[in-house]
């Protein structure tokens, strides 16, 4: 297991100038002395560059080595072996070439073989970002990979132009020259961190207890300097600085004596007078910025190749750059504090595997008291079994917390950077800096974290009878099953057999079928909701604008909606009977619920707090209807006789019960609501998962099905229903399908697809005989039996 990360908190307050530089903020973070030509890594660490060079050296040497014991493993199992560098050599059109490479000196061959590397893989030592060097190294294109990543690429320093691998390669270790090679890659391709730099710099003049006067040993003399000329950067003796102070060219040159140095009184002056390089023009101040190029450069260069592009200085690009930069700080800031929650929520979960192995153990022991020494074989096997499996685990979460805590650490690191930046940093260094830490704040959006827990390990333990004839059942079995990380591992003794689901036929018989049109539609009919009751269907025609009613022959009965006021239903979208034949449609558009009777005559609406209803259930035990509003993301409960709210339900998840700003809304873009027997709401959710279970009070259960087209899948979900089992049907409209499931909301199977006639089905119901009711895009209703 590798060491644990070394976390900092997240700052909380800005420093000045003055307390930065006491910081370790100009020491390097993998070598732990004063920075030396700082380089700038994508994931915003700062390292030493022979630092940078050492750390990929010392990885080359060693995956080198790796690879020659392999080698070494598998020559010994042949009776003749030839070079070792031949044997490594993959079928490419370049064999031929790196032959003769291997085959030269060991200086030709390292170059030979520098040459061959197109780039290098370079972990940064503090966090593990992977980057990708290259000669024509650019940031914004840069391949980063990360900790929290998933990736299949098994990357190896070894791993040549065309695939060519020298597995077992003689080159052991690096010559001067070849690491003088691999320096400047590193150089071309990692920008420079001029920020802390001049921070270092300055950090160490403070510290100079000793200098010559410069002026004095060009004479051969040995004078002690005492003061700082800070536009010729030149230290003096006190003649010579009484010298330079009359001369015509330098008398107005500031001049800085070494007390006030070390008190940190020309802090802001030396700085001041420090400045980003042009990088093609080193020299020169690149105190330009090309918003064409997004490059800053110096006045030689934007009179030259950047004459027609749009050039300003670095001061005001600064000022619209930093808001962004403090904007990805607080970006930073605030993810690093969600990890940290992570963090705790991973060793907390580590704590209970513990624990529960501990129970777990005990049971085992106990159950094996009972049966002496018939059953001690039996128990060793599930000892191991149970050992093998927490051991697994335990090694999984160890690295999860691991790249958890990694991560962590590089964006508080960047977030200090950045902070410091915003603070203390010049226009030109903030120019400098901004594209890298855009850079990195896209990788990190976009990026794809392999760190949460998505399934934990269940161990489960189940005894069996106690009698002699079977060693195996009288002990039990141990199950470790992984399952969600919301749900909790427990034994259930064998449910009665009135709790069980019934058997669904296969394929379902279909019963009946008509179109839902009517002659006052003016477009093709397109239901979004179904009810039935006292076989009366009512059918939610949305694009018509109106509730149609059918008996069992497909009679149009009646037609509600196209009244005047509060009569007139503006956009419909689900209904549901009351127990006295009442009718209640959701009005999206006019934000209520409306109630009418059989004959059509409008009786009353309710709003509540209600924006955009959408589906609607009646709880027939407790006399409410349920209604659920895709805009405000709650479900609304009334009264079913009286129209009055009685309550709003607004589901939140929070990973941490004391942590209270991690809580999120539970649904996204609900459409439709279901109350299974057992008073638990069921939903569909546009967005995965689709399916969301919950507790009447509004707590979440279960939730299940992700967007797509397999089996456990839904490519657009639709209406639902729940029988009077507790069974759940979701139609599943863009896959042409119904599915099937527990009252869990676990889908098991599917009911009917297109094989049986389904086409786009949008909404179901179920009728008064115990049928599935189908209504698809179109208008075609289609009932099945399915029991």
């Amino acid at each position: 297991m590798p060491p644990k990360a070394k976390l900092r908190s997240t700052p909380q307050s800005k420093l000045t100038l003055a307390e930065l530089l006491e910081t370790e903020i100009v020491r390097c973070g993998h070598c732990k002395k004063l920075y030396d030509q700082p380089l700038l890594l994508p994931c915003l660490h700062t390292l030493c560059t022979q630092c940078v060079v050492d750390t990929i050296v010392s990885t080359a040497n060693s995956e080198v080595r790796e690879d020659q014991h392999q080698q070494e493993c598998t020559d010994h199992q042949r009776t003749e072996s030839t070079s070792s560098a031949c044997q490594a050599l993959a079928c490419s059109a370049e064999v031929t070439k790196v032959t003769q490479c291997m085959e030269a000196n060991n200086a030709n061959q390292e170059e030979a073989t520098l040459k061959l590397l197109p780039y290098i893989y370079f972990d940064c030592p503090l966090c593990r970002s992977r980057a990708k060097l290259t000669k024509h190294f650019d940031i914004r294109k840069s391949d980063v990979c990360h900790p929290f990543e998933d990736s299949n690429n098994e990357f190896k320093f070894s791993r040549f132009n065309n695939d060519i691998n020298f597995k077992g390669q003689q080159m052991v270790s690096f010559s001067d020259d070849m690491q003088h090679q691999v320096r400047a890659l590193v150089e071309l391709s990692l920008a420079r961190n001029y920020f802390l730099q001049s921070l270092t710099q300055l950090h160490a003049r403070k510290r100079m207890e000793s200098r010559e006067c410069l002026y004095c040993r060009y004479e051969g003399k040995s004078v002690p300097a005492s003061s700082y000329c800070m536009d010729c950067k030149d230290d003096m003796c006190k003649d010579c600085c009484s010298a330079h102070q009359k001369t015509k060219l330098t008398r107005n040159h500031q001049v800085a004596w070494d007390e006030g140095v070390h008190r940190g009184l020309f802090d802001y002056d030396i700085r001041s007078r420090s400045f980003v390089p042009c990088g093609k023009h080193p020299p020169q101040p690149a105190d330009q910025f090309c918003s064409q190029c997004q490059l800053a450069m110096c006045e030689l260069c934007g009179n030259s190749e950047h004459q027609d592009h749009k050039v300003e200085g670095v001061e005001p690009t600064s000022k619209r750059l930093l808001s962004e930069i403090q904007h990805i700080q607080r970006a930073f800031s605030r993810t690093a504090s969600s990890l940290a929650a992570h963090s705790r929520l991973l060793k907390q979960h580590q704590d209970k595997l513990l624990t529960c192995k501990e129970t777990i153990m005990t049971q085992i022991a106990t159950q094996t008291e009972q049966l002496h020494d018939m059953i001690n074989r039996e128990r060793d096997r599930l000892v191991h079994q149970l050992e093998e499996d927490f051991g697994k685990e335990k090694t999984a979460m160890d690295k999860k917390l691991w790249d958890v805590q990694c991560l962590e650490s590089s964006l508080i690191d960047a977030s200090q950077l950045l902070l410091h930046v915003s603070t203390c940093g010049r226009p030109d260094e903030i120019v400098s800096l901004h594209e890298h830490a855009l850079s990195r704040y896209t990788q990190l959006v976009n990026s794809t974290p392999t760190y949460r827990l998505t399934k934990k390990l269940a161990p489960v333990y189940r005894p069996g009878p106690c009698t002699e004839r079977n060693v195996s059942i009288l002990l039990g079995q141990v199950s470790t099953q992984r399952i969600a990380i919301n749900k909790e591992a427990k034994y259930r003794t064998p449910p009665p057999v009135s709790t069980l689901m019934p058997a669904v036929l296969q394929p379902p018989q279909l019963c009946h079928s008509f179109n839902a049109s009517s002659p006052l539609d003016t477009k093709p009919v397109y239901p979004t909701g179904l009810a039935f009751h006292k076989n009366v269907l009512a059918v939610v025609d949305r694009a018509n604008a109106s509730v149609k009613l059918f008996d069992p022959s497909s009679k149009l009965l009646n037609e509600l909606g196209h009244g005047e006021g509060q009569a007139k239903i503006q956009k419909p979208f689900d209904a549901t009977f009351f127990l006295d034949g009442t009718i209640a449609v959701t009005d999206t558009e006019g934000g209520s619920v409306k109630m009418f009777d059989r004959s059509g005559q409008f009786l009353k609406s309710f709003t509540g707090n209600l924006k955009h209803p959408k589906g609607i259930a009646l709880t027939h035990s407790k006399g409410e209807i349920t209604v659920i509003d895709g805009l405000l993301r709650n479900l609304t409960v009334f009264n079913a006789k009286s129209g009055e709210m009685v309550k709003e339900l607004q589901p939140k998840i929070c990973d941490h019960e004391d942590d209270q700003s991690s809580e999120g809304d539970i649904l996204i873009e609900p459409t439709y609501v279901a109350v299974s027997p057992a008073n638990n709401y069921v939903i569909t959710d546009m967005a995965a998962p689709h399916i969301k279970v919950l507790t009447s009070q509004a707590d979440l259960l279960t939730s299940s099905m992700t967007y797509g087209t397999r089996q456990q899948e839904l490519l657009h979900p639709g209406g639902l229903c729940v029988d009077k089992f507790g069974q759940i049907f979701i139609a599943d409209t863009n896959n042409s399908r119904v599915h099937v499931g527990l009252p869990s909301g676990e889908m098991t199977e599917l009911l009917v697809t297109a094989k049986d006639g389904i086409s786009k089905p949008t909404c179901l119901t179920i009728t008064d005989e115990g049928h599935l009711c189908i209504g698809q895009s179109g208008g075609d209703i289609k009932i099945f039996k399915y029991l």
